[in-house]
């Protein structure tokens, strides 16, 4: 083969452990997608010079073993990695790279491949901030987290600024009416409002960082909030991490 173009791409079925997929072979799944490549790019089966495959997790290299191979060898952290046999992220719904204060990205590949360095980064909207990175599953409400960092940042804020503190507690107001079921579709698009009148109106940027990923999941997610108006679409509601159970108190004397 002295020359390849890429004619078609698609994916094997997202699946997670043990959900649906779980009883179909590896080579069954990626039949689907080997399929449906040939099938897009409107080629005979018999056109196809060679079939390439890679495995989840090589045994004994670890996650992303051509980061970690270029990382060791000196390289920078710009430098783009690729494995042919990478963790693949199919249950990845979006993650946060600046802890609460970061914009929600959606995964796909580009997301999954992209440098951890300050130009790739900022290049999709986001940043590093403290490094302190929230991966979110596809069974995460983007509505529920937008709450919880909303009520962090109402928590933090001094009440100096009027977007800070006025902007927060409605945000707030509004995101517990939606996650309790209790809003229509109008209160989501009344929550992207208060948000860019806080936004670049702050005296610090706490109130800045308290839109952020509201404005983002809005922006990504916006099915999760709509789910839960009672005027929005029927859909089952993501499952949500339990609380952590409360130590018992010791007891008295």
């Amino acid at each position: 083969m002295s020359e390849a173009f890429i004619l078609a791409g698609c994916r094997t079925p997202i699946g997670r452990f043990q959900g649906g997929l779980a009883g179909i072979p590896a080579a069954r799944l990626g039949a689907t997608a080997v399929r449906e490549a040939v099938s897009r790019a409107e080629l005979p089966p018999d056109a196809v010079d060679e079939v390439i495959l890679g495995h989840v997790l090589s045994a004994g290299a670890g996650q992303a073993p051509a980061r970690q191979a270029a990382l060791y060898a000196g390289l920078p952290s710009s430098v783009p990695a690729m494995s042919v046999n990478k963790v693949c992220g199919s249950g990845l719904k979006a993650v946060m790279l600046a802890g609460a204060s970061s914009v929600v990205l959606a995964v796909d590949d580009s997301v999954l491949d992209m440098a951890l360095d300050y130009e790739s980064v900022a290049a999709r909207g986001a940043m590093l901030g403290s490094a302190s990175v929230i991966v979110l599953d596809e069974t995460v409400d983007l509505a529920w987290v937008a709450l919880k960092t909303t009520r962090f940042f109402k928590h933090e804020s001094c009440g100096k600024c009027t977007p800070c503190r006025e902007g927060t507690y409605w945000m707030l107001n509004i995101l517990e009416r939606v996650n309790k079921g209790q809003a229509a579709k109008a209160d989501v698009d009344l929550l992207q409002n208060v948000a860019l009148q806080i936004q670049n109106k702050c005296l610090c940027p706490l109130g800045e960082f308290s839109v952020t990923p509201v404005l983002s999941s809005l922006k990504a997610f916006r099915a999760d909030f709509d789910a839960h108006t009672r005027d929005g679409a029927p859909k089952k509601a993501a499952a949500r991490p339990a609380p952590p159970k409360a130590a018992p108190l010791p007891a008295g004397d």
